[in-house]
């Protein structure tokens, strides 16, 4: 079973900043629709300026919804400070979607192809083995970890939860979590990683 979710990286703005109130009726309209599962936001630990939600299935209803999506845009406009990104994963191990989303720390990981050919599928056999000792509890303070292709294009995307930041400094971790066994192999020369690390706060939960 593959869990959908809809990644959004948010400029923020400085309301925004001081008062995280302003965005509620952004979330209110998000999980108002129909199906929708769960949803997430959260700014950036190295970055608090920039912001992240994370949408659990059925985002499409409220896209297509011609009374409410543009309600929710008018929303935005405040919190914003400028493009609003967004794209959709479709994320596996579905047992590990909740563990990641609800963990104390969040640390979300595009892999994108440097060289022609290179699919997504390609990266994920490439990390295969990293994911394997993630997944096993290596390093410890490891609580959910989940991957998929990016329905847009061809990156993938990995979404770990943490424990805690310190457990992520202390494994070493911190700058790359999946890229630690393949400094000196293929992958590292057809794949550039963007790690970011949000403390995501709770409007609705994901139950799995």
């Amino acid at each position: 079973m593959l869990v959908a979710v809809e990644v959004v990286h948010l400029p923020t703005s400085e309301v925004f900043r001081d008062d995280h109130s302003i965005f509620e009726p952004v979330l209110q309209f998000v999980t108002s629709a129909p199906g929708n599962l769960g949803a997430y936001y959260g700014f950036l630990e190295e970055d608090p300026t920039q912001a992240y939600m994370i949408v659990v299935e059925h985002h499409y209803a409220l896209m297509n919804d011609r009374e409410v999506y543009p309600k929710m845009l008018e929303a935005v406009e405040d919190c914003v400070a400028g493009p609003v990104r967004l794209y959709h994963v479709l994320l596996e191990p579905a047992s590990e979607v909740a563990p990641a989303l609800n963990a104390p720390i969040t640390s979300i990981d595009r892999l994108i192809a440097m060289e022609p050919g290179v699919t997504s599928e390609d990266m994920l056999a490439e990390f295969s083995k990293t994911f394997a000792a993630l997944q096993s509890g290596t390093p410890s303070g490891l609580l959910g970890r989940c991957s998929g292709k990016v329905v847009e294009n061809d990156e993938l995307t990995v979404i770990c939860g943490w424990e805690s930041s310190p457990v992520l400094r202390e494994s070493g971790l911190q700058n790359a979590p999946v890229e630690a066994e393949f400094t000196n192999t293929r992958a590292r020369k057809v794949v550039a990683e963007k790690t970011v690390y949000v403390k995501l706060s709770t409007y609705k939960a994901y139950q799995g």
